[in-house]
């Protein structure tokens, strides 16, 4: 669109000056204007309306966004029911009204013609860029799909007319076909209801108006009846029209401009494009393209910047976040050309560029030029002998960095693919790729570099693996150089390297090359909270302490190296371990001993008061309540309990002894009685399920305090001894327990008042005596006072106390017996999908294998190997040792490995010392 002038982008504040400006800006502009908007019945401010769109960016940029008409329809409270018609109704009104103002007010264009802006209905968007040209475009495409669609090909088989009669009320669209020709055997009867009785829903298609048919209220009438007279002639009844609107102007102003700016479009012909013609002429593959894989090889091959920028880009998130599917072997010289763009950091570190030779033979190559297939020799003699370009505090040119950044993103590209071990493979018997590996690592120490060097250590970590380590190999050289980094990232990527450096061969590296000094650097790492450089570290200890000569060369110019790093490693075999807990059964719960049968608890005075307020049959289940429990395997003779129950309620009026049974069998659930064979054969008649209670309760279940007092039960008789036995009287308190025992065993007399004297009592000859059950004091208590405190610590607290002395007087334990059990706790640590140790502590443990070996091994003679053993493997690390082997599940097995290997050299000491003395004692 043409501009007029700068743009104003300005609204006026006053909304009834706005009004006036629209409305004079429409009238010019020769368009109705509707001063007071309203979107389903409901006003709708103008002028709130024109800066809330503008708020969001005008009408084009509303349009463009999904579902923001939407929102700015809920600001203007309408209708929720249709939030999709709110919003367009709420577009087209200001599509119709302020459109056009907003385009030539605010951003200062000429707004299209009313034609193709007012006249038309508000679907699309773009109106500051519609013109003649973009809208003819699209109705002539439209009406030539149309016409298409209009004319029926005489190629093409037309479809087959349905013949079946629709349904009375369903939802065609054709309620009028023809009905099937009857068979000509069978006589053709009229169905008086339709054939299908499916479901159906109602719709608001619209039906076709009801042929009226003419009545006649004669048959002379009728014209097609015989008996028809012109005389009797009735003219057609009149017959309602079915009228449609006429679109005009003032019906539909909408459609009917609408339809006039496309009539007027529909006679323009624009011409042909050269496209247009190119599209026909040539076949339809030719325009595919290649995809974005293809491009990106082919655009990195060209050399062209926009290309290799292009392709750069897009390989950098593909290899991201496809690369488990991007392969070097799909895509042909794609990994020569990543490292060709690599290549060319050597102009930027050093000024002089170095070219790729796929042709100079083995062990010849021109001056600053790789031998891409055998390998170039003295590489990096070559780069250690060339000055660096720029100096580390020198500033880098617009170029120089927009060259660095390419060569950058073309080495993260070849690192994230390399991280898929197919490429990894791929690459390994690459001479190219190993020699850009010792180039990036022989770099010139300068921070714009550390990226492509971090970048290169990890391929070497994910491919080292793969190489095959010769004599002098400048790589694993270069690799020991960087394990004196400071940088974290490129130690760890360095020591990986190391560690897995040929691991696929046969032999063992000694690894003889990496400095002392170095090692006792890693060795201080240890002690870091840092995981991952923790176990790389240890990693490498381990391979390089399997060496024999690398222990003895270090033992003998640092005698201290490993004096402090036994005690870390012994720390760590427990580095993050699970604990876990385990029962240990130390002895099993002994066989319960024969408890003393239970006696039917004898009723006490104040508890048979109670129950004689009750009548039969209620008391005598009051009293079986009392005296009784529940017990599924037990079981009472009837006529023991029958007898107690008689002897307690002689004179009370009992209920007969049928009755009283039946009454056992009624009052507590399980009961019932049965007659069983006895050992003899003799029957017994039993009350199956019950047994007498062990403690006595109360009406309302409070539990009763037995006396354990020892008294004599039946006098010495025709030479037979005195039988003793419990006092057996229930109390309701340990209260009245303790008075029950002064006042009758102790035979303490009370004042008037109810107390107990304490002054001025007869004390039997020898003193008062306690025969509490199992009392063991002996000593004779000489004052009532005295007495009544030893009382007092027979007589339980609680009803818990009282149940537990019952039963453990009658031999019964009132909880089962357990097994002695203990909680044992133990440690997992990780490993692998099979079930192999791995990890940090996997790790030291072998490192500690290998010292301890060592030592016992080649640690010189006796007393050297005694010495030695004595600084690496101290009295605190051995049972550390032991301790751990204890709890470590995972490596238990290779703990007592290293205490075998450790008691192994203190058992040669012994035996040293033994002959020692054996030698002293012959002279």
């Amino acid at each position: 669109m043409e501009t007029n002038g700068a743009h104003p982008r300005a609204i006026i504040d006053d909304e009834e000056e706005f009004l006036d400006d629209v409305e004079e800006y429409m009238k010019q502009r020769g368009v109705p204007f509707d001063r007071d908007g309203k979107v389903a019945g409901r006003p709708v401010p103008l002028h709130r309306l024109y800066r809330d769109v503008m708020a969001r960016g005008g009408y084009d940029a509303v349009t463009a966004t999904r579902m923001l008409w939407r929102e700015i329809a809920a600001t203007f409270n309408l209708p929720k029911q249709h939030d999709g018609a709110m919003s367009y109704q709420l577009k087209q009104l200001y599509y119709k009204n302020l459109a056009a103002y907003e385009i030539e007010k605010y951003w200062g264009e000429i707004p299209p013609a009313p034609s193709i802006l007012e006249h038309l209905t508000a679907k699309g968007g773009d109106v500051r860029k519609r013109t003649h040209e973009t809208m003819m475009g699209n109705e002539t495409s439209n009406n030539q799909e149309a016409e298409r669609m209009a004319v029926h090909s005489p190629q093409q088989t037309p479809k087959q007319e349905k013949t079946e009669p629709d349904d009375q009320g369903s939802a065609s669209r054709y309620p009028s076909r023809l009905r099937q020709q009857p068979k000509p055997v069978q006589l053709y009867q009229p169905e008086p209801t339709p054939s299908r009785t499916g479901r159906m829903r109602t719709t608001n298609s619209p039906q076709p108006a009801p042929v009226l048919t003419q009545s006649f209220t004669n048959a002379s009438s009728n014209p097609r009846d015989p008996h028809f007279k012109i005389e009797n002639y009735e003219p057609r009844p009149s017959m309602p029209l079915t009228l449609r609107p006429l679109v005009t102007p003032g019906s539909n102003p909408d459609v009917f401009y609408q339809r006039k700016a496309m009539s007027k479009l529909a006679t323009i012909q624009r011409p042909p494009q050269p496209q247009d013609l190119l599209k026909f002429a040539l076949p339809k593959a030719a325009f595919d393209g290649p995809n974005i894989y293809v491009r990106c090889v082919q655009g990195l091959k060209s050399g062209i910047q926009r290309e290799q920028e292009f392709a750069l880009h897009h390989l950098v998130k593909v290899s991201h976040e496809r690369g488990d599917k991007f392969k070097f072997e799909g895509f042909p010289t794609l990994a020569e050309s990543l490292m060709e763009k690599i290549i060319q950091v050597t102009d930027l570190a050093f000024g002089v560029p170095f070219q790729v030779s796929y042709m100079d033979p083995r062990g010849k190559n021109a001056e600053n030029t790789i031998n891409a297939v055998h390998g170039t020799e003295n590489l990096a003699q070559r780069l250690a002998s060339l000055p660096p370009r720029l100096a580390e505090d020198e500033l880098e040119p617009e170029a120089y960095s927009l060259q660095l950044e390419k060569v950058n993103e073309a080495t993260l590209v070849l690192r994230n693919m390399v991280t898929l071990e197919d490429n990894a493979i791929f690459l390994s018997r690459m001479a190219f790729f190993r020699d850009l590996l010792i180039l990036a690592l022989n770099l010139p120490q300068q921070s714009r570099f550390d990226e492509i060097k971090q970048y290169a250590l990890d391929m070497t970590e994910m491919t080292s693996r793969f190489f095959v380590m010769e004599s002098a190999d400048v790589l694993y050289a270069s690799l020991v150089r960087e394990l004196a980094s400071t940088d974290r990232g490129k130690t760890l990527a360095a020591l990986r390297a190391i560690f897995r450096y040929d691991a696929d061969a046969d032999r063992v590296h000694t690894l003889s090359e990496i400095p002392l000094d170095t090692i006792e650097k890693l060795i201080q790492y240890c002690v870091l909270d840092d995981d991952d450089l923790v176990e790389a570290v240890i990693n490498l200890l381990y391979a390089w302490t399997a060496s024999p000569e690398n222990l003895t060369l270090a033992l003998r110019k640092l005698p201290n190296l490993f004096v402090n790093l036994t005690p870390r490693l012994t720390n760590l075999l427990l580095h993050g371990a699970t604990a876990q807990e385990e029962n240990v059964i130390i002895a099993r719960a002994s066989a319960a001993p024969a408890s003393t049968p239970a006696n039917i608890p004898l009723v006490p005075a104040d508890l048979f008061s109670q129950m004689l307020q009750f009548n039969e049959p209620e008391r005598s289940a009051k009293w079986l309540r009392c005296c009784f429990e529940e017990a599924p395997q037990a079981d009472v003779t009837q006529i023991s309990i029958w007898q107690a129950y008689q002897n307690r309620f002689l004179h009370n009026q009992h209920i007969p002894a049928a009755e009283f049974i039946k009454q056992v069998s009624a009052t507590i659930n399980g009961a019932q009685a049965q007659v069983v064979q006895g050992p003899q054969g003799q029957s017994r008649f039993i009350i199956k399920g019950i047994r007498p209670r062990r403690v006595l309760v109360g009406l309302h279940g409070q539990p009763y305090y037995k006396c354990h007092w020892e008294i004599l039960l039946q006098q010495p008789v025709n030479g037979q001894p005195a039988r003793h036995g419990a006092c057996s009287s229930w109390h309701a308190s340990p209260e009245m327990l303790w008075r029950h025992l002064l006042e009758t065993h102790a035979q303490i007399p009370k004042t008037p008042d109810g107390k107990f004297q304490s002054k001025d009592i007869a004390v039997p000859e020898g003193g008062f005596k306690c025969k509490w059950v199992n009392c063991r004091k002996n000593n004779t208590i000489d004052h009532p006072s005295a007495l009544a405190r030893h009382f007092r610590m027979h007589v339980p607290e609680n009803s818990e106390q009282n149940k537990e002395l019952i039963y453990k007087l009658a031999g019964e334990q009132t909880k089962p017996r357990e097994d002695t059990v203990v909680k044992h706790a133990f440690y997992l640590t990780s490993t692998d999908e099979r079930g192999i140790p791995n990890g940090i502590p996997f790790m030291s443990a072998l490192l500690l294998f290998n010292l301890a070996r060592y030592v016992g091994r080649y640690g010189g003679n006796e007393q050297e190997r005694k010495d030695l053993m004595g600084r690496l493997f101290s009295v605190q690390v051995r049972e550390n040792l032991w301790n751990i082997f204890s709890k470590q599940r995972t490596i238990a097995g290779l703990i007592v490995d290293v205490i075998r290997f450790i008691e192994k050299g203190e058992a040669s000491e012994k035996k040293a010392a033994n002959q020692d003395e054996e030698q002293a004692s012959l002279f």
